[in-house]
């Protein structure tokens, strides 16, 4: 019977903490807001109004934009600063990362032309 009083004091006290909504929390939901977590978004809409952030939604539009044109994360992180790819999805890297390696596409690696003489 102590146990479960126990249990039931500690969920009482424990689960009902208030979640502080201070800059870095906010800033976090507007991330995962701009990326499409609606359960984040909708937390950030109710909480976050009037709480000064660096990367809003429109910050974030423009560092997916920026990527898009250069694929380059460290011309990112100098543009925009360290938290810049958070902005980006793992489709959004996959997709628009350009190769800091030039490759030659004409060559196929056998020395070879492709004629079947």
């Amino acid at each position: 019977m102590k146990v479960i009083w126990l249990i039931s004091i500690s969920f009482i006290l424990f689960g009902c903490q208030k979640k502080v909504y201070d800059a870095k929390t906010c800033e976090e939901l507007s991330i995962r807001a701009f990326k499409g977590w609606p359960k984040d978004a909708n937390e950030f809409k109710k909480n976050c109004q009037g709480i000064e952030i660096t990367f809003t939604k429109e910050k974030c539009q423009e560092v997916l934009n920026d990527f898009i044109l250069n694929g380059n994360l460290e011309a990112l992180a100098s543009k925009h600063g360290e938290k810049a790819s958070e902005c980006l999805t793992t489709s959004d890297l996959e997709k628009f990362k350009k190769s800091s390696v030039k490759t030659d596409h004409n060559d196929h690696g056998s020395g070879q032309s492709d004629s079947n003489n």
